[in-house]
């Protein structure tokens, strides 16, 4: 073991350069020349300590190595070469190798040289070994021999090239070297011939697979000699980006396009890439081929779509064109007040009340007020007082509409108190306020009020309207003159709109491991959005097709390791400000090994319907691995129940244990599945032929209830019954003994018990005759001495068709 802190240096031979780093210790023997090289290390010490040095010493030896030709052709027969140097197929390199004969050809003489006169025709494989001296290993290559019946016409073909579906050709006379005549034939899978131009195949529009291309002599070759040969030819389909399409929009369609819909026919797989144009920052997602283009700017884009194709099929590329025409805007004062008298200034130039646009707009009387002139100047003079609405449209350009922009113009009797007030802006409710007394258009004192849409009074602060939590909707300011003229008006009303302010929630952040199966909802790293809002990326490079913004899931699985951050954006209406929330997911790549699978101890229970379990599953875990039980087979996505090697389930299923490394790396086994079972517990129910009998009597016994094929029943007859016990779903027995034994049906059904019981009457009569000798005859009588089970002593006994009869 090497102390650190010491210093190498080269004790002799002189290594290749670069090849010793004195610095690390590190000598790279990576094809370096041969030779014997001793390297010091030396250890400085204190004193008294004496410093100290070791020597290593490091042999590298010549690697060998040969080119061999792989393959060579020889004769069966002596006219036509049947002897082969096989140093001449060794064409660099070390030349002292050995030759042995794989496959026992037969050839004669010895290597370098061998006759194959008379050997059989085939392929052989000969073997060239290059013996290297330690540590280096033997270099073992082969190489193959065809031996030809040379008296025999050339039949022999080349491998075909592989061709593509679209526009590959191939002249099947190049896969032919010999000199003989003969014919091409080629076929398909199912044996149907494919037709040829002349002895060229055309792959165009055939499916995709493997062709047999038949060369046959077209004379008969002498007996023995092969007049045929083929050859596969494998057809590869060709890739298809399908067919591109061009559309057109304008930047206020506030949508997202999938590019996928612009192309029809196209294989999947492919990838997106920007053609030409410029995108607004965020707008193209390559990942999943969309385009945003909601308030885009002015803009034609293309895109390509490729999918890469197998050899010798070429790559193919399908573009589309999206152009976005910006919508035309301009800022016009929505509301003017003018006197109708002229000397109080009854003239008005509506072009001083846009800006932000070109002049190209038109003005347009929408209410006809009377006024006289032509736009864009109009004279109030003796217009009746009240508002009038004026239109100011642009035309749309391209593919954008015309927008139509309107002014409300006060006409007042300027000789009356100004009440006129302006269109009031629109308020955000978290936290939008107004000071009602900008909207006053004259100088007038006056109060304000505000109420809601069923009329209920909001407080204002002063003149301040503050919107903050009031509900979406319209709220209605009256300014009322506090002097007021008789015939003029004496309050103005403006309407005010809250809008709501959207909540895109708190955005929280994950970490996951790159080898697990594991989907992210984006969704459920929020707390508190709104609905109804779009997902984006906003850092990092997701994986091809891992990042689905409809979805807003991000696949994990196998991902290159990396900080992902999305945003999630809710749009408001003005004033409200878009809402914007951020989560972020890591990929760690946490190579780590799958741990080991428990091993089951018990994995199967039975408890009976109405009880609860008490037994508990065992499973034992490998070394380094502890096990979590849970009610799913994933761990990502089930509910863990319990961590231990062993679990008590209540309820009938399937659960599972699986194994996590200790440390945890996040990494778990396959799950081991674990089932409780409930079983019904068995009906059970009989009668019996009779309920009373003598002794002695038989009775017989039959099941009622329902049978299972897997229950077992068992009768229990008591103690003076013959037989004690009996099975089966019938049952006979009698007794010896007077009483009223309990006949007892027990059912077992996997485990489960049930059992039902019936009393029976049994009886006997003793009676002993005195005088002890007597003669009846059928229809006599005698007066007994009797001591009989359930008789009296004052009953009599008669004889009647040799049967006693109690007589009361």
């Amino acid at each position: 073991m090497q102390i650190p802190g010491g210093t190498w240096l080269i004790a002799s031979g002189l290594p290749d350069a670069g090849a010793f780093d004195n610095t690390n210790g590190i000598f790279d023997l990576s094809n370096h020349t041969a030779g014997t090289y001793s390297f010091t290390y030396s250890l400085s010490a204190a004193a008294p300590c004496a410093s100290d040095q070791a020597t290593v010493t490091v042999n590298i030896a010549d690697g060998l190595s040969a080119t061999l030709t792989p393959s060579a052709t020889v004769c069966n027969t002596s006219a036509e070469g049947s002897t082969l140097n096989f140093s001449s197929l060794v064409t660099n390199g070390d030349t002292n190798g050995t030759w042995t004969d794989t496959d026992g050809s037969g050839a004669s003489g010895i290597f370098p040289t061998l006759d194959f006169d008379g050997v059989a025709t085939g392929i052989y494989t000969f073997t060239y070994t290059l013996n290297a001296a330690d540590p280096c290993a033997d270099v073992v290559q082969t190489a193959s021999v065809t031996v030809n019946n040379c008296q025999c016409p050339d039949v022999v073909t080349n491998a075909a090239p592989d061709l593509c579906n679209e526009g590959s050709t191939l002249d099947l006379t190049t896969l032919y070297s010999g000199t003989a005549a003969g014919t091409w034939v080629v076929t398909d899978a199912s044996n149907n011939t494919i037709a040829l131009n002349g002895t060229t195949l055309d792959a165009t529009g055939l499916a995709a697979g493997n062709y047999t291309a038949t060369f046959t002599l077209n004379t008969a070759p002498p007996t023995g000699c092969a007049n045929s040969s083929q050859q596969n030819i494998v057809v590869v389909a060709a890739a298809n980006a399908g067919i591109g399409a061009s559309s057109a929009y304008c930047s206020d369609d506030n949508t997202v396009i999938n590019l996928y819909d612009l192309l029809s026919g196209e294989q999947s797989g492919g990838i997106w890439t920007l053609v030409s144009g410029t995108p607004d920052a965020g707008a193209f997602d390559a990942s999943n081929a969309t385009l945003n283009i909601a308030d885009h700017s002015t803009a034609l884009l293309t895109f390509a779509y490729t999918i890469t194709g197998n050899a010798p099929c070429t790559d193919d590329s399908e573009q589309v064109t999206v152009s976005i025409d910006a919508v035309q805007t301009a800022i016009v004062i929505p509301i003017i007040s003018v006197c109708n008298a002229s000397a109080e200034g009854s003239v008005l130039d509506f072009s001083t009340l846009v800006s932000s646009t070109s002049s190209s707009g038109t003005w347009a009387d929408t209410d006809g007020s009377g006024a006289s002139g032509t736009f864009p100047t109009l004279d109030f003079d003796g217009v009746a007082v009240g508002i009038y609405t004026f239109s100011y449209t642009l035309s749309g350009s391209g593919n954008c509409p015309d927008v139509i922009y309107t002014t409300e113009v006060s006409v007042e009797n300027c000789a009356c108190p100004n009440v006129a007030t302006a269109p009031a802006p629109a308020l955000c409710n978290d936290g939008g306020t107004l000071d009602l007394a900008t909207l006053q258009l004259g100088t007038e004192l006056g109060t304000w009020t505000v109420t809601d849409a069923t009329n209920n009074t909001i407080a204002i602060s002063g003149t301040t309207f503050d919107a903050t939590g009031l509900a979406a909707g319209n709220y209605t300011a009256t300014f009322t003159l506090t002097t007021t003229v008789v015939g003029c008006p004496d309050s103005s009303v403006q309407i005010i709109v809250a809008n709501n302010a959207p909540n895109a929630g708190i955005g929280d952040a994950v970490t996951v491991c790159n080898n697990a199966a594991v989907t992210v909802s984006l969704a459920e790293l929020l707390s508190g959005a709104d609905s109804g809002g779009t997902w984006s990326l906003d850092s990092g490079t997701p994986d091809t097709g891992a990042f689905d913004a409809t979805a807003a899931t991000f696949n994990t699985d196998g991902h290159s390791p990396g900080v992902f951050t999305f945003s999630y954006t809710l749009s408001a209406n003005a004033p409200c400000t878009d809402a914007v929330s951020v989560v972020s997911v890591t990929v760690e790549d946490c190579n780590c090994a799958t741990p080991a699978t428990p091993t089951a101890t018990v994995d199967a229970l039975a408890v009976c319907a109405g009880t609860v379990n008490t037994a508990a599953f065992v499973a034992v875990p490998a070394p380094n691995t502890a096990i979590i039980w849970y009610n799913g087979s994933n761990p990502t996505t089930a509910d863990s129940l319990a961590a231990g090697n062993d679990y008590v389930p209540i309820v009938a299923g399937t659960y599972y244990a699986i194994a996590y490394n200790i440390p945890a790396d996040a990494c778990f086994s396959e799950a081991l599945p674990f089932v409780l079972t409930e079983n019904p517990m068995p009906s059970v129910a009989f009668t019996a032929n009779a309920d009373t009998a003598c002794v002695g009597q038989t009775l017989t016994f039959t099941l009622t209830s329902a049978t299972s094929a897997s229950a077992t029943y068992t009768w229990s007859f008591g103690v003076n019954a013959i037989p004690l016990t009996a099975t089966g779903s019938t049952a006979t027995a009698q007794w010896n003994v007077a009483g009223m034994p309990e006949v007892l049906l027990t059912a077992n059904d996997n485990d489960c018990e049930a059992d039902t019981s019936l009393s029976i009457a049994i009886s006997t009569v003793e009676a002993n005759i005195s005088p002890a000798e007597t003669t009846l005859y059928n229809g006599g009588s005698v007066v007994l001495q009797v001591a009989a089970i359930g008789l009296r002593r004052r009953d009599k006994l008669r004889m009647d068709n040799c049967y006693w009869l109690v007589l009361h």
